[in-house]
């Protein structure tokens, strides 16, 4: 009587010995751990570099360059609206105005999935990501963020600075969650079609691994 331990072991056997298929699946985990990968921020060792600033973005990126590198930064801890949100423009301005084409030292610590910088980012003695969120020109990045930045917040919504003038400021997280409801995008659907596809595997191999071992024990 054939069981569906059978049947699986069947499978197993079907995979493992044909090449073109067990190189296809081959194929497949090495995607799946290359896109992990990519999708994990990787840490730096910490580093203090002085560049200047030859764009700004938005409200919490900027490029700048020393003599012989280009960084893309993103501002760390903080969150500015995003450029099609109310107040993101303003938000641009306003960074714009502190330091493009001045010289800044940045505290890199790591990387994003991006490949950007993270950095605090400081003119003279003044640390701009602080003075962005302070002057109610960004959010706080809720989540990862240190206390200082949290009471720089608070600050600005006690005197309507900024943003904070408006009656009912969105997160920059909400309103990009909010867009991507509204219209997800056609590569956005593929990804996690791909990414329920590479669970859907990884679990039928195990399954399969489980049930060999099942019944070469």
């Amino acid at each position: 009587m054939h069981t569906p331990f059978t049947y699986a072991y069947c499978i197993y056997l079907y995979i493992h010995q044909n090449s073109f298929i067990k190189l296809y699946i081959m194929n497949k985990f090495l995607v799946f751990f290359l896109l992990l990968f990519l999708n994990c921020s990787y840490a730096m060792p910490a580093q203090i570099t002085s560049c200047r600033v030859t764009k700004v973005s938005d409200g919490d990126t900027i490029h700048c360059k020393t003599h012989s590198k280009k960084y893309k930064v993103r501002l760390l801890y903080i969150d500015a609206p995003e450029s099609s949100q109310t107040f993101g423009i303003e938000s641009k301005k306003a960074l714009a105005q502190k330091i493009l084409h001045k010289k800044v030292t940045l505290n890199i610590t790591k990387k994003d999935h991006y490949g950007r910088t993270l950095a605090e980012i400081y003119l003279g003695t003044t640390n701009i990501n602080l003075e962005m969120v302070k002057q109610g020109y960004a959010w706080e990045y809720r989540g990862l963020t240190l206390r200082k930045y949290t009471n720089a917040r608070y600050y600005a919504q006690d005197r309507k600075l900024g943003l904070w003038q408006y009656p009912n400021p969105i997160e920059p997280k909400v309103y990009r969650q909010q867009q991507k409801n509204e219209k997800p995008s056609l590569n956005t659907l593929l990804e996690d079609i791909m990414i329920s596809l590479k669970k859907l595997l990884q679990l039928l191999v195990d399954i399969l691994d489980a049930i060999k071992g099942f019944l070469n024990g």
